[in-house]
């Protein structure tokens, strides 16, 4: 990506985009809402094959590849996955999204095994949580280190 290319794109000068955002800023910033609005347009299974076509012709227009990293649409929202949490009843090991997975928003905090739907250790959980959390705002305080 130039980052010349939007203003090229748009016959835009520097200073027509805004003063203190740079192009290559507001080449990033397009090509986002383009990835996302493709994205969305995508859910429709009727508009797929023009939507496809768009997205090429959008992202020819920015002067990025159709199977550049860049072109790789990557999901804005918010998560966390909690890795290895072990049910105490049938010993099963898995990863909870606990951001997103639709069951833990409506507190149904059960094994996902379909034969054993036993209730996780909610306890053990929150402490795992508490810990990742103590060990990230303890590897951003360190010594001599403080509150700023």
């Amino acid at each position: 990506m130039r980052p010349g290319v939007l203003a090229e794109t748009l016959s835009l000068s520097e200073s027509q985009v805004r003063p203190n955002l740079t192009l290559a800023l507001a080449l990033t910033l397009t090509l986002t809402l383009t990835l996302t609005l493709t994205q969305v347009l995508t859910l429709d299974k009727e508009m797929e094959v023009g939507v496809a076509l768009l997205r090429r012709n959008l992202l020819r227009l920015l002067h990025v590849g159709e199977f550049c990293k860049e072109a790789a649409f990557k999901d804005p929202c918010v998560s966390y996955v909690l890795k290895d949490v072990i049910c105490s009843y049938c010993n099963d090991c898995r990863d909870l999204d606990v951001c997103r997975d639709v069951s833990l928003q409506q507190r149904q905090w059960r094994c996902g095994v379909p034969a054993c739907q036993q209730p996780y250790d909610v306890a053990a959980i929150e402490h795992a949580l508490v810990q990742v959390l103590f060990g990230i705002l303890s590897t951003g305080l360190g010594p001599g280190q403080g509150c700023v």
